[in-house]
């Protein structure tokens, strides 16, 4: 299960979601991320590393960081 931190909400960031899809959005919001969820992959599209897969199980924490007075959602991976 991957945690969402309440700073993200607390921030003015929210997610939408559609089928396999979760769309994170910034506070002004735009997309910023999108998660595409294949099985026990995750694609994640958007921010500067793009695309990238991931194993579902390294997702650990969506949060978020204020970036030019604008809150933009970040993804937190379990590195260990």
């Amino acid at each position: 299960m991957i945690k969402v931190d309440s700073k993200f909400y607390n921030s003015g960031c929210t997610m939408d979601g559609k089928g396999n899809r979760v769309f994170l959005k910034r506070s002004d919001g735009r997309v910023s991320l999108e998660m595409v969820f294949l099985g026990n992959k995750v694609e994640i599209i958007g921010g500067i590393l793009t695309p990238q897969i991931q194993d579902f199980s390294e997702i650990e924490t969506i949060s978020s960081v204020k970036v030019d007075g604008v809150s933009r959602p970040v993804i937190a991976k379990n590195w260990c």
